[in-house]
């Protein structure tokens, strides 16, 4: 089953994503679940850039709904009632930042088929799965790091410009690897696109560089939002 962790936010106020930028913090959930029930990791809808007073942050606005998908055990007898547990924290800044922290419940029980769910609950997770930004196979990722520089080579699938990767935004979700002020500066030649962007100061993972690629609304050829996840070449 799929669960969800929702912040409103009032106008003018926003909130992180899970690499906030130059300040703020990310949304923490630590759950409390009962036997034969697990929790995935959370999944984060695409961010949007915000600049202010000289620092650069990744956030929400209006709302953030992080899903996350809880998984039961086979040998719950059918009528068991389960009791899901949450604590959570959250900034919230517009002039000032605010830390909140909440705990939050949800009480289901375990059907023998599914339920449909509320009209109004459906829309809200139907609108948070589209937010989510995609896994598509068909596009390569590979990223490199010198004394100065961070470097993310994209190969679209076949029949995809590779120039459409000129207009997108890369959100690191690694910290104090990229100099977030400056967005960086796309090439094509090949076929591929090259991202190529001022080192902070932090070591790339030995793993690779994740994250997300953003493009504006409507933009053609592109998706909504791509996760990213480079491996590390010499």
């Amino acid at each position: 089953m799929t669960v969800g962790i929702r912040i409103r936010l009032e106008p003018g106020w926003h909130t992180y994503w899970i690499n906030p930028g130059d300040a703020g913090a990310p949304l923490s959930v630590t759950w409390h679940l009962p036997d034969g029930v697990t929790a995935g990791a959370l999944q984060w809808p695409a961010p949007v850039r915000l600049e202010e007073d000289g620092l650069v942050s990744f956030v929400y606005e209006r709302e953030l709904l992080c899903l996350a998908t809880a998984t039961t055990s086979r040998t719950l007898p059918v009528g068991t009632h389960l009791e899901l547990k949450a604590d959570v924290a959250w900034m919230v800044c517009r002039d000032v930042c605010v830390p909140h922290d909440a705990v939050l419940s949800a009480s289901v029980r375990v059907e023998s088929r599914s339920e449909p769910a509320p009209a109004d609950m459906v829309s809200a997770l139907t609108a948070a799965r589209d937010a989510m930004p995609g896994v598509d196979a068909g596009w390569a990722f590979q990223a490199a790091a010198t004394t100065g520089a961070v470097q993310l080579v994209v190969t679209p699938p076949v029949g995809t410009d590779a120039a459409v990767l000129t207009r997108a935004d890369f959100f690191p979700e690694a910290r104090g690897v990229i100099d977030y002020a400056q967005r960086g500066r796309w090439t094509t030649t090949g076929g591929r696109a090259t991202l190529d962007m001022v080192r902070s100061g932090g070591d790339l993972p030995a793993g690779g560089l994740a994250g997300v690629l953003v493009w504006a609304s409507g933009e053609e050829g592109a998706p909504k939002a791509l996760v990213v996840i480079a491996d590390r070449v010499p």
